[in-house]
């Protein structure tokens, strides 16, 4: 109601008549909900709530510690960890969560907080932000995962080591190639790390957001290291000509490669060095928090994508060294009237299961994009549900949407975000309510194995392209819609002999280098 109030004063009269559009149904549906509870026709049903406890992984479900509102009674049981990111209005509404049905937030801190200029260490984000929210959450029963924010590189660290300065995608804007950014990164990990031992409200690290790796390929850290790979991979020029059928006549005039069999190698050595310079970033972690679960914040799309594989993202990797499936995925309503389903869910649940297929984990999609940037269109609350609901039955036990932010500026990221959409709230709240309520069935769901597994080649992906995308897409909606429980077997697993047993494995096309 403060919102609306502001909203007309500041003379945003759609909006605040949209959210009493939104709020005038909900206050009649709570009125008749109480009435008939009241007149001893309707019974609500219990929802035992997650409490401050030890959250331990099995299989894709998060165990912890539950409390009975209503007789108290403590159980230890499956929870879901359901809330929002990423600023400042989450730090300032984390106890009002728990009333709400909500238990999770994701806050970041970056290197530039911690090591602003040279020499200098500088503690009081840690001290006045991070460690008072973590005590705040702890009290409140609210699990906060940390975003460590390698992109928040500090200018000085670019002045004093100029071969980081190379041209870049994405929000690592220096060379992941040149050695001195994870040697200042372990600085930073160094002075902060221990101060956040034993915090029982620390739920996760997340060590990057939406990593990718995609440098000028003039970049002389990222050849250097290109051209090494391929000593390691094909020993002599003699046998790397012969596979490539080139007739190059030193390793040093091997450029980056834009097709073909040596583009998916470079694809490949890509993907080995973004996620080999994130296991250095977790290996460090881990000596100073041992036990604290890791992630990254994974675009879906990148490792779906056959035009996004050289971008250096290949989950599987990353599986190797992270406790939970990390990801970024994004679920849209589908306003269009010709659209075959009411929303994009291919893309978001065909990733969800090739990273249970990874690791047998939870998924934490830690920025879980629901509502476009900016998008001012009505969008019927029971998306929410449905996006939320689907992914949990995929194994996702913790998530916090984008963005729990309100702004007055159109052009704002936030803009059309969840907080100026308050039904949309109440139905991500009944069902993070009915996901802790029904948690014990829905585990179970989340452990079945699946029925069939598809065959999952990156290399298969940047040889043949759209292809590949088309005939893996349409198999996968048929199989889903055929109610068949869908897995992934990927290129790598079958190299390692690493095949479910028993378990039919399909092949969406042809692939002619594959022995099984």
């Amino acid at each position: 109601m403060p919102y609306v109030e502001s909203d007309i004063q500041k003379g945003l009269l759609q909006r605040a008549f949209q959210q009493l559009d939104e709020m005038e149904p909900m206050a009649q549906r709570l009125t008749q909900t109480l009435s008939e509870v009241l007149n001893g026709k309707r019974r609500l049903p219990t929802v035992p709530r997650y409490v401050t406890s030890p959250v331990e992984i099995k299989g894709a479900s998060l165990i912890a510690d539950t409390v009975d509102p209503v007789t108290g009674k403590r159980e230890r049981r499956p929870v879901f960890l359901v809330g929002f990111g990423h600023f400042g209005k989450v730090r300032k509404d984390l106890e009002k969560f728990p009333r709400m049905g909500f238990n999770l937030v994701q806050v970041e801190m970056g290197v530039s907080d911690i090591l602003p200029r040279k020499g200098e260490v500088r503690l009081k984000k840690l001290e006045e932000d991070i460690l008072p929210l973590l005590r705040r959450a702890a009290q409140a029963n609210v699990r906060v995962d940390l975003l460590i924010s390698p992109h928040y590189m500090p200018d000085w660290v670019l002045q004093e080591y100029p071969e980081l300065r190379q041209a870049r995608e994405g929000f690592l804007q220096y060379s992941l190639f040149a050695p001195q950014s994870l040697q200042v990164l372990k600085e930073y990990l160094r002075h902060f790390a221990p101060h956040l031992r034993n915090q029982p409200a620390l739920n996760s690290i997340c060590l990057s957001n939406e990593p990718m790796n995609v440098e000028d390929p003039q970049s002389p850290p990222q050849l250097a290291a290109w051209r090494e790979w391929l000593k390691a991979r094909h020993k002599t020029l003699l046998t790397l000509n012969t596979r490539w059928q080139t007739n190059y006549s030193s390793w040093d005039n091997i450029p980056i490669p834009t097709e073909g069999a040596p583009y998916a190698e470079f694809c490949e050595f890509n993907q080995e060095w973004t996620a080999n310079w994130h296991r250095a970033l977790a290996q460090e972690l881990k000596r100073y928090l041992p036990g604290v679960p890791l992630h990254a914040k994974l675009m879906s799309g990148l490792f779906l994508s056959d035009r996004e594989q050289h971008r250096g993202i290949d989950p599987q990797l990353f599986a190797e060294f992270c406790e939970l499936n990390g990801n970024d995925a994004t679920t849209f309503y589908s306003h269009a009237p010709d659209s075959p389903f009411a929303f994009g869910w291919v893309g978001t649940m065909m990733a969800h299961d090739l990273q249970r297929s990874l690791r047998d984990a939870p998924l934490f999609n830690s920025e879980n994009h629901v509502i476009p940037d900016r998008e001012q269109r009505v969008v019927p609350p029971q998306h929410g549900r449905a996006v939320l609901w689907e992914e949990a039955i995929r194994g996702l036990s913790a998530t916090t949407f984008w963005v729990w932010e309100r702004t007055d500026d159109p052009q704002s990221d936030f803009a059309g975000s969840l907080l100026h959409r308050p039904a949309f709230i109440e139905a991500l709240a009944h069902t993070a309510l009915d996901l802790n309520r029904l948690a014990p069935y829905v585990a179970a769901l989340q452990n079945q194995p699946p029925d069939l597994y598809l065959y999952h080649s990156p290399l298969d992906l940047v040889l043949q392209g759209a292809d590949a995308v088309v005939a893996r897409d349409h198999l996968y909606i048929a199989l889903t819609m055929l109610g068949v429980r869908v897995g992934f077997v990927t290129e790598r697993q079958v190299a390692a002999r690493q095949l479910p047993a028993g378990k039919r494995i399909l092949l969406p096309v042809s692939y002619t280098h594959l022995t099984l």
